[in-house]
C-alpha cells in the first residue's frame, strides 16, 4: 500500500525565474508557489533529481535558494527547496508571502 504524503497547498503566483545548473541558466515563469517549492513553466525540459540555484526575481529585490527538480511534467517543473538553515527558510517563506500578498 502507498502512503499518502500531505502536500502544503500553493498559492498561484506568476513572476519571472531562473533555474541555474553548472552554470546554465534556464528562464521560466513561476506558477504558483508554497513554503516548500514552487512549480515553474520553463523555455526546456529539466531533469528530475536535478540541482541548482533557483532565482526569483521580485519588482524590488531577488531571492536566490538552492533547489532540486521534483518533477516534470512538459514545460513545467515542481521545484523543492533546500534549506541551509532555518533562518534561510524563514527569509525564503517571507520573500514568497510578500509575491502572493494582495494589497487591500
Amino acid at each position: 500500500m502507498r502512503s499518502l504524503e500531505y502536500r502544503k497547498p500553493r498559492t498561484p503566483a506568476v513572476f519571472p525565474i531562473d533555474f541555474t545548473i553548472d552554470g546554465e541558466t534556464v528562464p521560466g515563469t513561476c506558477r504558483n508557489v508554497s513554503d516548500t517549492g514552487i512549480c515553474g513553466e520553463f523555455h526546456q525540459t529539466l531533469k528530475p533529481g536535478t540541482f541548482g540555484i533557483l532565482t526569483l526575481y521580485h519588482p524590488t529585490h531577488t531571492r536566490k535558494v538552492e533547489a532540486r527538480i521534483a518533477h516534470t511534467e512538459r514545460t513545467l517543473a515542481g521545484l523543492t527547496f533546500i534549506y541551509d538553515s532555518p533562518q534561510q527558510r524563514g527569509l525564503t517563506t517571507r520573500f514568497m508571502a510578500s509575491l502572493t500578498t494582495r494589497p487591500t
